[in-house]
């Protein structure tokens, strides 16, 4: 009888002994047998020696639950993906961010992750003044939160008497009007009424001043 893809011999063109070329699809050939296409493969890839092979991070093809080709899924973290390609979870993405659209996105102030000199998770650093820290969020400098004080733990706080930081109704820094009786300004400090000043005397520039002769 004549050639056939079962008689054992390499011929009418086939890829490898009875698999591939006229074979296929009945018969393709197994990972390790010689191709000439990817469709003589049962894996459908044909390496660049021309032997079927199993799926790789570099066969250029989607498969084995790639988020795209050749990268993130089992292919992370060796190799991820870059921006604008097809991803599932954050891991996949070399940047680190997924996007609502399964997309690897760029470092934002709205990606949930601590990146791109962020003070916090979203805020401080190049997301300021948009997005500041709130109080407990860690900050490096005043200008991360949107308290304006960042304190000696790096941690964004509230205003209080001992801040550094004319806030809240004082009179001058850290004294007077709401910290007064407990923290009264001294002479030469800015005042707006007398119990601003330990003295007791706030003068008509509005300065603190010392008891003077009858």
């Amino acid at each position: 009888s004549g050639p056939s893809c079962t008689d054992g011999i390499l011929n009418q063109g086939e890829a490898d002994v009875d698999c591939g070329g006229p074979c296929t699809p009945i018969r393709t050939c197994e990972i390790g047998q010689h191709c000439n296409v990817s469709t003589d493969c049962t894996s459908g890839i044909c390496n660049s020696s021309n032997q079927c092979d199993g799926p790789s991070c570099s066969d250029g093809i989607l498969n084995q639950g790639e988020a795209d080709v050749d990268c993130g899924g089992p292919c992370a973290p060796g190799k991820t993906c870059e921006i604008g390609q097809h991803c599932n979870v954050s891991t996949d993405c070399t940047s680190g961010t997924c996007n609502s659209s399964n997309q690897c996105d760029g470092p934002s102030c709205t990606d949930g992750i601590l990146n791109q000199g962020e003070a916090d998770v979203d805020c401080g650093g190049p997301c300021t003044p948009i997005r500041t820290c709130e109080i407990g969020q860690h900050c490096n400098v005043s200008t991360d939160c949107t308290s304006g004080i960042c304190n000696s733990t790096n941690q964004c706080d509230g205003p209080s008497c001992s801040d550094g930081i004319l806030n809240q109704g004082e009179a001058d820094i850290d004294c007077g009007g709401p910290c007064a009786p407990g923290k009264t300004c001294e002479i030469g400090q800015h005042c707006n009424v007398s119990t601003d000043c330990t003295g007791g005397i706030c003068n008509s520039t509005n300065q603190c001043d010392g008891m003077c002769c009858l």
